[in-house]
Order: C-alpha cells, then structure tokens, then sequence
C-alpha cells in the first residue's frame, strides 16, 4: 500500500512538472475543450464519449486543430488570458452551433457569420423575448468576464523565447498539415460534405468548422486551361437543331419547405393536405429534385435553379448569394431568355435584402425584383411569415405589365420555420397524429395546416393564370424539406435531400415523369420546349449523361466565375442590370389635416413605407393604405416624398408632393 501511495505522490509529482511545459498546458487545455465542443454539437454528454471511442482518431485531431490555435498565446506576454480568450472563442462556437441546431438541420458554419444580419432580423421569430434576453446576458457576461480577466490575469515576467515559440507553433501546424492530408487519404477525413449536418458529426466540429472557413469558394479545377474549356464548348450545340421551339411564359415558384408529409412512415392525417398539388403531380411532367439542403439553406437552391451550379462545387457551408454573387455578375436563365426576347421578374414575400438578394438579383440579369416592402395587402400567419397568397397578384401583374414573353421567380416563404410546438389556441381544419412525441406532433401539425395553404395559393395561382389566354407552364418545387431532423429511416422515399416538382402547362406538354438534380431542372424544362440558349443551359441538355459530366460542370463553372472566361473568348458579355425594384408605383395623392397630425393617402404604401417632410424623415403609422404623422402641421411650401425602405436599402420613392 505504501508503494502505491509512493507511486502516485511520484506520477502527481512528474505530472506536476511536465504541466510546466507550456506544450503539455496546451494539450490538456485542447483535450477538455474539444470534448465540451463535440458534446454540444452531439447535443449530448453521453453522445461525445461515444464519438471519442468509435472516432478516436477525428477527436484527436479535433484537439491538435484547438491546440494550434491555443499555441499563438506563446507569443504573448499576457498569455493566461489569450488561453482563455482562444477558449472561449472555440466554447462560444460550439455554443452557437448548440443553438442553432435547435431551430435548424444545419450546424453553425463559416458562412453563417455573413449571415449574423439577416439571423438578427428573424431570430425573434425562433426564440421567445425570455429567451432573447438570456442569450443577450450571457454575451454580456463573456464580454464583461473577458474584460475584467485582462486586467487582472498575471502577465510573464520573465523574457520569452520568440524563437523558440514560433518553432513549436510551426511544428504543430506542419503536424496539423500532415494529419490533414493522411486523415484525407485514410477517407478519416471528408474534403466536401453532401449531408453538411452529418459531416459535423462524422468530422467532428473542429474540423468541419474550420473546413467552411477555408473551403468558402468554387476553386480552381485540376487541369483548368483554354484547351479544356474549348474542348467543352465545341460540344455545346451538337443536339440543340431540332423541333419547333415554344416560347410561353415561363414561372418558377420556389415553395419554402414544402413536400408532401405523407411521406414520413406512420405519419397520420385527418386529410391530404395539398389535394391540388397532387392532383397536379399525377397529371403533369413531375418528379423529384435532389436539393442541396435540408431544413435550411433556400438560397442554394435558387442558385442551382436559377444558373444550373452544382452546390457542391462550392465548399462546404457556403452561401454564395453572401460571399460571390453579391458583388459578382454571372451567366444565369434570367440573361438566357432575355437574350431570345423574354422580360426577367424576381419576387419574394420576405425582406427583400435577406441573403443578399436586392443585390444578387441584379447580378443575375432580372429587370425588376419585388420584395415584401414593395408588396402591399399582404397578410400574415401565426408565425409571423407572409403567406404566398400575396405572390399571385404580383405575377398577374408581371404578366400584364408586358406585350411579349415573360420569365418569373417567385419565391415563397410561408412555409419557414419555426413551428411551434404549443399549439392549444390554435384551430386548424387537419389534424396529425403518430409523429414522434406529442411536441413533434403539434409541431407538424401547424406546418401541415401552412402548407395547405399553400395548397389553395397553388391552385389560386394556376386558376389565375390559366384566365389570361397566354401559353405559360409554372413550374412548383420545393427547396427543401422542413426543419423536423428527419432522417432518411423515417421516409418513404428513403432521401432527405429530395423534394417535389411539377411542371404545370396550358399548352399540352407531355407527362413525362423524370428525377432530375435541382441544377438541371431549368435546362430539363426548356429542353422539353426546344429552347437551346446559355452556356449551362445547353452543358446540361446534351453531357448529363457523359462520364465527365461533374467534373466538366466544375470547369465551366470555374471559368464562368472567377477563372479566365474562356468560354465567352475572354469577354465577358453580362452587365448587371439597372434593377427596377416593385412593381406598383409609389403615389401620394394628397396630405390631409387631421386635428392631430396628418394623413397621406396615395397608392404603393405600406408598412415599410417611411415618410420624408422637407428631407426629414418622420415616425410614421400606416393603416389601411394611409400614412399618419402624428403631431405634425401642413405648412405651404411643405415637401413630402414617401419612400419604401428597410434600414439602409432602399428601394423606391414616391413622386415629391409640394403643398400649396
């Protein structure tokens, strides 16, 4: 017994010495952080003890990533605290990553951080003001602790060896390095994530964060040159010279997680929810798409349907609506069909600078986009989202504000999460049964409800349309499934990545049912109308089934974006767009007196409307159509603009209205 006791007091000792060493702190520092990180991101203590046992190798190379992070405190004088703070750091990430993946499918990535504004804008709709206000204290806490820690942690006294440092920091990222590459090789390690959500569990979060954060663009393919894309190019029209080509209107509605949730195993319901839609799909070209994202993500499919991109050459995590196509102008349908006579409308039931898009649209050649405070009558559900019954008179209107064909993107929204799972104030026509626990099942229960909504706003829509005489075909898909986590054990169909597509049509186009991926649905759609233009367009209707396909795409991608436009012969033809936003005109008709402040009655306003008097704005309320300024006098020579606003974008003025 006495042995042992000796033997311990002489480890105890050892260890005591070796915990000098600053390489050992770091360790154990790494080991205890990357084990807190991957618990928050299993959402389980016990789920990250069996990480670390079915993959040790992940979680030690997890804590080799943390400690090369930790090491840069060797250089400083104040090093506790640059422990603490690179600690807290990793802690508040993961943390961040706990919460999100409890009100989405994807984990906190790289990306997202371009995304703390439009998180900003929409988080009251996740998290209730309690809520709020702990997430807002506990930020608070950190800052104040991390404040409070720089003056009073101890600096060294003693003279530190740069140099020496330095070396032990080189060494330990010349490690990270090859354990990268053999982790990669091993298959240990994953370069690119199809499922980016099981990618963190597989990966572990260290890795997979740190993956977004270097992996954020399209990159240069191997063996990219003139030659390679010429080579492509040359093939581009050899199928495109036969049958008369149809040029109806033509109407993209992006459906926010919208499928068919008969498709869950054991899922019961009082009745179909979407009765017109599958009416539709038996009676129409159909079929499913493979989306890029689950629960989340609806800008990647818009630039999969919009240009014909493959996600996946993008890196892991990425918006590209935020990180290129903001500030960069590429080939997309929109500057397709315009090139053959057609008038390009965007329009979505959301902010309309959410995911960047006032932006990105005009990068990709539409003419006018219409968001939500460019739309007045707008009506909206429980949840605080804008239903898509409103999207019906704005395409009626893009249609008739035009003599010749016309393409439109209408993006919905009615659909988003989150979906509350207390649901006893609530009176819904459908109800559910047999899903998970009784949270689940109110939970789905509501989103059931929403989307037969949708339902009747589709089958407003066809009706609508189908009134105006013209040859159009609409096609309806969803972008991807809800945020419900669910996995493919628990669908029929097996793939939580595909979603339902439907092509309806006035003009007698063939039912033909076709799985496609969503980067070919466009040039799927105007293959069946024998319209061959764009780069993409005619890339995807005659190599989809060549064995380079995807590497190929990647290539023209590559050349398109950021690579030398080999494929326009060095000139780039596309400009972006003097972007018109809404369609309706912003009008005042005439200011009134009231006994306290004034009414201004027009057209075009709303409640994102903002009211300028002489070049000051003033608080305004706006109640069916009319704008009140309370407390404010008309004066003669008093200048009134309206203008529609959201922050710092604006979008369009009214006429300036001088009183006389």
């Amino acid at each position: 017994m006495e042995q042992i006791k000796k033997a311990y007091k002489c480890s105890l000792e050892h260890l005591k010495k070796a915990y000098r060493y600053s390489i050992v702190k770091i360790f154990t520092m790494a080991l205890a952080i990357n084990f807190i990180v991957e618990c928050f991101g299993r959402k389980s203590i016990l789920k990250g003890f069996v990480f670390i046992a079915k993959h040790p190798f992940v979680y030690l190379y997890g804590v080799l990533i943390i400690m090369t992070t930790l090491s840069i405190a060797l250089l400083f004088r104040r090093r506790m605290f640059v422990y603490i703070f690179v600690s807290a750091i990793w802690l508040i990430a993961s943390f961040i990553n706990f919460v999100v993946l409890n009100v989405r499918v994807t984990p906190f990535n790289f990306a997202d951080l371009l995304m703390i504004k439009d998180a900003i804008a929409i988080w009251h709709l996740y998290y209730s003001k309690f809520k709020m206000a702990l997430i807002i204290l506990a930020i608070l806490l950190v800052v104040i602790g991390l404040i409070y820690m720089w003056f009073k942690l101890p600096r060294i006294k003693e003279s530190i060896s740069y140099l020496n440092n330095a070396i032990i920091i080189a060494a330990l990222a010349l490690v990270l390095g090859v354990c990268t590459q053999m982790g990669v090789t091993a298959g240990k390690l994953d370069v690119n994530f199809a499922n980016i959500a099981s990618g963190y569990l597989k990966n572990g979060f260290a890795y997979s964060f740190s993956s977004t954060m270097f992996n954020s663009t399209i990159r240069k393919p191997s063996g990219y040159s003139s030659e390679t894309i010429n080579g492509i190019a040359q093939q581009l029209d050899k199928n495109n010279n036969s049958g008369e080509q149809m040029k109806p209107n033509i109407i993209f509605v992006q459906l926010e997680s919208f499928f068919d949730p008969a498709q869950i195993k054991g899922v019961e319901m009082s009745k179909n929810p979407i009765p017109y839609f599958t009416e539709l799909y038996n009676n129409y070209p159909h079929g499913y798409l493979s989306v890029p994202s689950v629960g989340a993500g609806t800008a990647n499919t818009e630039v999969e349907v919009y240009l014909g991109m493959n996600m996946l050459d993008f890196g892991t995590g990425v918006y590209p609506y935020k990180t290129i196509f903001n500030k960069t102008v590429v080939e997309s349908i929109a500057f397709n069909l315009k090139s053959i006579g057609y008038t390009a409308f965007a329009m979505h039931n959301n902010v309309g600078d959410f995911y960047s898009r006032n932006l990105v649209f005009a990068n990709f050649g539409y003419d006018v986009y219409i968001p939500l405070e460019c739309m007045t009558d707008v009506k909206y559900n429980d949840t605080k989202w804008a239903k898509d019954e409103v999207l019906v008179d704005y395409i009626k209107k893009c249609l008739n504000s035009t003599p010749g064909q016309d393409y439109i993107t209408a993006i919905s929204v009615q659909g988003h999460g989150a979906y509350p799972t207390n649901i006893s104030n609530y009176e819904f026509d459908i109800t559910v049964s047999n899903f998970r626990n009784q949270n689940s099942t109110n939970a789905l229960t509501y989103y059931v409800n929403q989307i037969a909504e949708m339902d009747n706003f589709i089958k407003t829509l066809v009706t609508e349309v189908d009134k105006m005489d013209e040859d159009t075909v609409i096609v309806f898909y969803g972008d991807h499934l809800p945020n419900f986590e669910l996995t493919e054990e628990e669908l029929v169909n097996g793939d939580i990545f595909k979603t339902p597509y439907v092509m309806w049509n006035n003009f007698g186009m063939k039912n033909i049912e076709k799985d496609l991926e969503a980067y070919q649905l466009s040039a799927e759609l105007l293959d069946r109308l024998n319209i061959h233009v764009g780069t993409l367009v005619k890339y995807h209707q005659n190599y989809a089934n060549s064995d380079n396909y995807l590497e190929n795409l990647r290539q023209l991608e590559y050349d398109m974006i950021l690579g030398e436009h080999y494929i326009y012969n060095g000139d780039f033809p596309y400009k972006a767009t003097d972007i018109i936003y809404g369609i309706d005109e912003v009008k005042i008709s005439f200011p009134s007196q009231l006994d306290n402040g004034i009414a201004i009655y027009g057209n075009g306003f709303n409640e994102y409307s903002v009211v300028t008097i002489n070049e000051e704005e003033y608080d305004v309320r706006y109640e069916n159509h009319i704008l009140f300024v309370d407390g404010y006098t008309l004066k003669t020579g008093d200048e009134i603009v309206v203008t529609q606003k959201n922050g710092q974008v604006t979008y369009r003025k009214s006429n300036k209205y001088i009183v006389k």
